[in-house]
């Protein structure tokens, strides 16, 4: 077969998985809606810059001064008193570029990530080239195109999705045949600055340069690769000191009324601090979390056949270092280093562990298609793992967050609204209405002297007792009823049996929400009244 035959024949496969992974990443986005913390927060941090972008715009047409004070008015008048910050800039901007264009409007975030997901589609494609040619290009793209865990997160309003697909971009420029430092560099940075918990980019990809400078015996080679790797640190720092440039000037020009909201880095700093994101230690997360939490997502199949990969394909790049497979040592670097970083809880280790699974599909793939029948192993190898993980991806599809439901339920029937631990979701869809955290049990009966409140509490652990005997004794609520009972996967064969979810839950029309946080949750709805 002809070079250009060779090449349309590869375009068409590519074309064919990333249309395949589309759809998987965006059919019914629209329903799926906000439902954690930090998708609401991220969204609240992005609806910021958006609602400014729009002010501004018909404040110039309409001739209108564009000072301090007014744009204030304006996040007031929006349910946005002051305007959050948090840690990941580069995904907020997409976000926020999205709701300038599109609207504020809950699928933009999901958009995006979907987006990105389906893009990192191509850098296995390119990376599985450089390890194996078409075939292991080809298998490992069609394994993360059905990888429950990138496909969540790919439906999410986390940034998650769209970190890793630049942290592909930095792998694919450091495992080229010569180190592309800058390029390396400038994808480490913006992978940092859309999740900070990939800060060890900085360490891995660079350190087998550093460490062949360091063996060097002539000069001029040792002067070459440390030239290599302050290449590779000064483009990294670029995107870093963008944010912190213009996170300053917008604190310098907006005056006095965000005085103390922190610049990038110092967000960085307070974000990560109590992380102890460079100390390996179990903290609170079982000896065997992630492993645990690889077999129950990703299935027993490809958990065994990822473990079996990576010591193939790490033996044999060392025995022979000259092979396609000894490029993907940096990769085999980046999963041990997530699977030991257990510093991070075990609910945010999930998120963390996303970034292994496209590494991973890579070794499989490579190992798979060395079989002189590659074809059909590879055939019976993508089979296999779709058969495994249908359930869950038919869990993930079918996610949907009871939020907007809740909500709008709330406002018709003249409540107000109070939420705890995921009060960035009901502010994002209730701008305006006082749902902050609360502080104790008698600010809510406060508050329900005014009016009827409702409510609306995760029981997987908040600041203060629900069912607080202020309540019952004086007859302040009503009644509980669970909006959505969430679960985590429990498939480690082809089949599994799902948790029950409570009736209320079937008549109000939510399906049971998936979650791959690592804890079961529920959405409690409260109806509280004042005193009778």
């Amino acid at each position: 077969m002809r070079r250009g035959a060779v090449s349309r024949h590869a375009a068409g496969i590519l074309l064919a998985l990333l249309i395949l992974g589309g759809a998987l990443r965006a059919v019914g986005l629209e329903r799926r809606g906000l439902a954690s913390y930090d998708e609401g927060s991220l969204a609240q941090v992005a609806k910021g810059p958006a609602i400014a972008y729009r002010w501004a715009v018909r404040s110039v047409v309409h001739g209108d001064p564009l000072t301090s004070a007014a744009l204030r008015e304006e996040f007031v008048r929006n349910g946005f008193p002051y305007p959050y910050l948090a840690a990941k800039h580069g995904y907020a901007a997409c976000v926020a570029a999205g709701m300038a264009l599109f609207g504020v409007r809950d699928v933009v975030p999901l958009a995006v990530s979907a987006l990105f997901g389906t893009l990192s589609l191509i850098w296995v494609w390119r990376i599985g080239l450089l390890a194996g040619g078409i075939r292991t290009a080809a298998c490992a793209a069609a394994l993360l195109a059905v990888s429950p865990n990138h496909l969540f997160f790919s439906r999410s309003g986390f940034s998650h999705a769209a970190s890793v697909f630049f942290a592909l971009g930095a792998f694919f420029y450091a495992v080229q045949g010569p180190f592309l430092p800058a390029r390396a560099g400038l994808w480490t940075g913006l992978a940092f600055t859309f999740h900070y918990n990939l800060y060890w980019l900085f360490v891995v990809l660079p350190a087998r340069e550093a460490w062949q400078a360091l063996q060097a015996r002539e000069s001029a080679a040792l002067r070459d690769g440390l030239h290599r790797v302050a290449a590779f640190a000064i483009a990294a720092a670029v995107p870093l000191a963008a944010w912190e440039a213009v996170t300053r000037a917008a604190r310098w020009i907006l005056g006095g009324w965000i005085h103390g909201v922190a610049s990038y880095l110092e967000e960085v700093w307070y974000s990560s601090a109590g992380l102890n994101a460079t100390i390996f230690s179990g903290g609170d997360a079982h000896p065997w979390f992630y492993v645990i939490h690889t077999v129950r997502t990703e299935g027993i199949f490809f958990a065994v056949l990822m473990a079996i990969a990576l010591g193939w394909v790490v033996t044999r790049a060392v025995r022979h270092p000259g092979t396609p497979e000894s490029r993907l040592l940096p990769l085999a670097a980046g999963i041990f280093w997530v699977y030991m970083a257990y510093s991070l809880k075990p609910f945010m280790a999930c998120r963390t562990l996303l970034v292994a699974f496209p590494l991973g599909v890579l070794f499989v793939a490579t190992m798979v298609c060395r079989w002189r029948k590659w074809v059909a192993v590879a055939v019976l190898v993508v089979a296999g793992q779709l058969i495994c993980v249908w359930g869950t991806l038919g869990d993930v599809l079918r996610t949907r967050s009871p939020y907007p439901d809740l909500v709008a339920e709330a406002q018709a029937g003249g409540r107000s609204i109070a939420a705890v631990d995921d009060y960035p979701v009901a502010e994002f869809y209730a701008p305006g209405a006082p749902s902050a955290l609360l502080r104790s049990p008698q600010e809510l009966l406060d508050r329900a002297d005014a009016g009827p409140v409702h409510l609306l509490a995760v029981n997987r652990g908040g600041r203060w007792g629900y069912e607080d005997p202020l309540w019952s004794r004086e007859g302040r609520y009503e009644a509980i009823r669970w909006a959505v009972q969430t679960r985590v996967p429990a498939y480690v064969l082809p089949f599994g049996v799902p948790l029950a979810f409570d009736d209320a839950a079937a008549r109000f029309g939510w399906d049971r929400t998936f979650s791959l946080e690592g804890e079961p949750f529920a959405v409690h709805v409260y109806d509280i009244h004042g005193r009778r």
